[in-house]
């Protein structure tokens, strides 16, 4: 559920459900484990309940104060809603009990790209591509072409972007494209980035959330919104 979704691709209600159920078996079954409240607290999360989710979250913390699954996933739904100092500190901890944790470093990298903490967060997305190569991880690669033109470096990020649109054979791809049209445009390649942009719409099925990404990338942002709205 959690990929298709972040993919923009089908509704995953049903998985949402499976796993509710199994979720409030488990803690039947054991109500001292972490997870299954912590479960249940995502998808309360990806339902938009977030007061529900927190409560769920807090509970799995209690249980478990160094689960990380608990930690990394309460850090995605208060970022979400601009509790970025918060965030931080939980990923921090997370980082603490995983040094090498990808997904953790990665999310670092978003979470202070979301703070304009640019230098940081390439710091931060230097260490996930050590981790695992960035032209492996294309997600990787499209915070790097971000961090890169905020921080003046037009040349190198444009030479990301490129590189983002020429490896469309590696998933899981997330935002990565619609940055990748962004970037080119704002470094002034616009009709390049139409290019790109058209390809991708081409591409994506009609009710994929994505297509808001890329018409919000080439400044459409009124044709974006009824894409948004249901991210």
């Amino acid at each position: 559920a959690h990929i298709r979704g972040v993919e923009g691709l089908d509704d995953f209600s049903d998985d949402l459900n499976r796993g509710r159920r199994a979720a409030l078996r488990a803690s039947e079954l054991d109500p001292t484990l972490d997870l299954p409240p912590a479960s249940l607290a995502y998808g309360l999360m990806v339902e938009g309940r977030f007061a529900e989710s927190e409560k769920l979250f807090l509970r799995a913390l209690a249980l478990n104060p160094n689960s990380t699954y608990a930690l990394a996933n309460y850090a995605e739904m208060i970022s979400s809603q601009g509790r970025l100092a918060e965030a931080i500190a939980l990923r921090q901890k997370c980082l603490d009990l995983d040094p090498v944790g990808f997904t953790n470093l990665l999310a670092l990298t978003q979470i202070h790209i979301q703070a304009q903490r640019f230098d940081e967060a390439l710091r931060f997305n230097d260490r996930a591509t050590a981790v695992l190569p960035a032209d492996i991880y294309i997600p990787n690669r499209g915070y790097q072409a971000k961090i890169l033109l905020a921080l003046g470096r037009k040349a190198e990020a444009v030479a990301v972007a490129r590189m983002i649109r020429q490896r469309f054979d590696l998933e899981p791809r997330w935002q990565s494209d619609s940055v990748a049209v962004w970037v080119l445009r704002e470094a002034g390649f616009e009709s390049e980035a139409a290019d790109y942009a058209a390809e991708l719409l081409k591409k994506l099925p009609r009710a994929s959330y994505q297509r808001g990404f890329v018409l919000s990338a080439l400044g459409r942002f009124e044709e974006a919104l009824p894409f948004l709205e249901r991210t």
